[in-house]
């Protein structure tokens, strides 16, 4: 498997598209404890930008792990006007760039319990929530079987 570095905007968007969706204050507190942040009550631009500089390091350590490149010790800065704009993303395209990022970042013998895991986690769980039809969806199975399943035939059944 081969593995490259996002780019900062892929980043950034992300956590900024994941603090959007937790904005109030209870919400933007339990995230940024989710994600060990040592402020209390951050503000939304400090709260991504840590998220973001999560996902940066741990795509990182995965080059680093994978490639043997360097680790440094960059921070990305998110700005209060990128957390707003994200905020109505189509949630098709932030749950594509969520495993295009898992997939990059993978490549450590830790990364399933890493901080950025648990953020992916938390933003795979977002978009469910976002869906359209998800809060009006029924709770339990799906639907009903309505008609009789189709009659299987098995291929020794038909050599008979």
């Amino acid at each position: 498997m081969s593995a490259f570095m996002c780019e900062d905007n892929h980043l950034k968007q992300l956590a900024a598209w994941l603090v959007s969706k937790n904005q109030r204050r209870g919400d933007a507190d339990r995230l940024a404890r989710l994600c060990g942040m040592p402020a209390q009550s951050p503000e939304l631009d400090e709260l991504a930008s840590f998220i973001a500089t999560i996902l940066y390091r741990e795509n990182e350590r995965s080059l680093a792990a994978r490639y043997g490149d360097e680790v440094s010790d960059e921070v990305l800065t998110v700005t209060l006007g990128e957390v707003f704009q994200i905020e109505r993303a189509d949630l098709a395209a932030i749950a594509k760039s969520a495993q295009c990022y898992r997939y990059q970042a993978c490549e450590t013998d830790d990364y399933d319990e890493s901080m950025a895991e648990r953020v992916i986690i938390q933003i795979e769980r977002e978009v469910i929530r976002n869906l359209p039809g998800f809060e009006d969806a029924n709770w339990g199975a799906p639907c009903q079987f309505d008609r009789p399943p189709a009659e299987v035939i098995s291929l020794s059944s038909m050599m008979r």
